[in-house]
């Protein structure tokens, strides 16, 4: 299967087009600003990729006013030199959050595993002895050794 050209950004962009499309974004609003992720040019289309769904749609909602103040942007700092396009798309691109770390407990642990096991039948005993001498350990900052 081919992939098809026009859906992917046509290269990365230069050095010049980063920092025109970085004095682009100045003018969008700092919930925008802060959602925005990078922008790039895919055929004659400047594509800006946002955090969240919600900046994209809030994009299409400011775009007249947003496209307004690029126009003067793009004539008042001679952004021709460094990049051109003839449209402007905004997409979500999906960022992974970091991995979440373990969090410390918001209580301390009273349990200390004195209880008197009570149960006649000896696979159920067992399995409480286990629950029992892994409070302990818990209790003395033990670690199980099952693993």
């Amino acid at each position: 299967m081919k992939k098809n050209p026009e859906t992917f950004l046509s290269k990365h962009p230069s050095h010049l087009e980063q920092v025109a499309i970085k004095e682009l974004v100045t003018v969008m609003s700092e919930a925008l600003q802060k959602g925005f992720i990078y922008g790039g040019i895919r055929g004659t289309t400047l594509v800006l990729h946002f955090k969240h769904p919600a900046l994209v749609q809030e994009f299409a909602l400011k775009k007249e006013e947003i496209l307004s103040q690029m126009r003067l942007v793009y004539q008042e700092k001679q952004l021709r030199k460094k990049i051109v396009f003839t449209q402007i798309q905004a997409e979500h691109e999906y960022v992974p959050r970091p991995v979440l770390k373990p969090r410390e407990l918001p209580f301390e642990e009273r349990a200390k595993g004195e209880f008197e096991n009570c149960v006649g039948d000896a696979k159920l005993s067992s399995l409480i002895e286990d629950i029992r001498n892994t409070i302990k350990n818990n209790a003395n900052g033990e670690s199980r050794d099952d693993s």
